[in-house]
């Protein structure tokens, strides 16, 4: 369960939803104060605001609370915040009240309340807790009865908001058959959307490696999937099982390709792995 939680934890980078908004006064000092690492006279400035029912203010100062930067991390307080904020229908606070159920983070863990938080987070249109809900119905932690068609459904609302995990995994499933019949060359464009993705992880490039070193919906191509394999033992963070995948099929691959072919691809791979990884949008 600990793995399946922290996949769908985001990045809590304050700054990524700080970007944007016309605010002034005591919000963009706070802000100013958190760009410059001063925590507590954030929370200073931002506590009279949340009082008052500011949620986006609320909402950010529970992010505050699970950073451990700054502030000691508290994910008590920072359930006090999301709740106030999620009660007034903010949907980033709702689906981390269900990541917060489904790890047992400040209480313990419910997964009963996580889907609920989830569903209610991902029926307003908030594409992360759609992929939450994909994966939960795909996945059946706890278990729970899987629905690959469900997750499907939901899969298909978050990628149509360029969500990189739910590409990756309409690819996975239609690789697999789950949920609908098996299309390699529906994969190859699911995993490519998440590959090509500025926001992805490596599930995406793994899955389309994958398929260019079988032939599956694509062409064979081992310079393609030597390339992929290489840019995704570049990535960081990765998780490592992610990582020993790549290296392994990396070494595999390159075993039955020709010195010119593995220069190539190790020229492509140096070029590819210079692009920058952005944190995901909240």
């Amino acid at each position: 369960m600990r793995s399946f939680f922290t996949a769908f934890l985001p990045a809590l980078a304050v700054s990524v939803w700080l970007a944007g908004g016309a605010w002034a006064g005591p919000f963009e000092d706070g802000r100013d104060a958190v760009r410059r690492g001063d925590v507590e006279t954030a929370i200073r400035l931002w506590q009279p605001l949340a009082e008052r029912g500011e949620v986006k203010v609320q909402f950010l100062l529970g992010l505050l609370y699970t950073q451990g930067q700054g502030v000691p991390q508290d994910w008590g307080r920072a359930g006090v915040w999301f709740r106030r904020a999620a009660d007034q229908g903010d949907p980033a606070s709702e689906y981390f009240i269900a990541i917060m159920n489904l790890g047992g983070l400040g209480g313990p863990r419910d997964e009963v309340q996580a889907r609920a938080w989830a569903l209610r987070s991902a029926t307003a249109g908030y594409g992360k807790a759609q992929t939450l809900m994909g994966a939960l119905l795909e996945l059946g932690p706890g278990g729970a009865p899987k629905d690959y068609s469900g997750a499907m459904d939901w899969y298909r609302k978050a990628a149509a908001q360029n969500d990189a995990a739910a590409q990756t995994a309409l690819g996975r499933l239609y690789e697999n058959g789950l949920g609908a019949d098996r299309d390699y060359a529906l994969a190859a464009r699911w995993y490519r959307a998440a590959s090509d993705n500025p926001h992805t992880g490596p599930g995406g490039k793994l899955g389309l490696a994958r398929l260019y070193e079988n032939g599956s919906g694509v062409e064979k191509d081992p310079v393609e999937a030597m390339v992929l394999y290489c840019v995704v033992t570049r990535m960081k963070p990765i998780a490592q099982d992610a990582l020993a995948e790549a290296r392994a099929r990396l070494s595999a691959v390159s075993r039955t390709m020709a010195p010119p072919q593995i220069a190539e691809a190790n020229r492509r791979c140096d070029l590819d792995s210079v692009r920058s990884v952005r944190p995901a949008p909240p």
